[in-house]
């Protein structure tokens, strides 16, 4: 949440009050989260709009009905390639050099778990 407003988990609004993040967040239309210091096309737009979505659902009172950390990564795995910077950041000392792309890594797992597409349409229809 903090990524795609840019704001703090607790921050300061104009009236001088501290507000919640999660509560604002979840309150508010996806339109009015979005940092506008951001340049986002439409390929992002559909990308914040799915991070968005899903940090929602992360953030609901009953733990039961959180998705497991496996949905997580499973919703997020396919955006890393779309948000893959085109030059790596030869300053970035917390690159991992991993031997398959994350998507593939994720099938592989997916694959060893027995896990089955058919629960990621169930719970984004929810």
């Amino acid at each position: 949440m903090g990524m795609i407003t840019g704001k703090r988990a607790l921050y300061d609004s104009q009236q001088d009050n501290v507000i919640n993040l999660v509560e604002w967040f979840i309150k508010q239309s996806f339109e009015n989260v979005i940092d506008p210091a951001m340049d986002i096309d439409e390929e992002g737009l559909e990308s914040f709009r799915t991070i968005a979505e899903l940090a929602r659902h992360c953030c609901e009172k009953e733990p039961n009905k959180r998705p497991d950390m496996r949905y997580v990564v499973h919703v997020l795995a396919p955006l890393v390639e779309i948000w893959k910077p085109a030059e790596p950041d030869a300053d970035d000392m917390h690159v991992m050099d991993l031997p398959v792309s994350l998507p593939e890594a994720m099938s592989n797992e997916q694959h060893i778990r027995g896990c089955h597409s058919g629960k990621l349409g169930a719970w984004k229809n929810k």
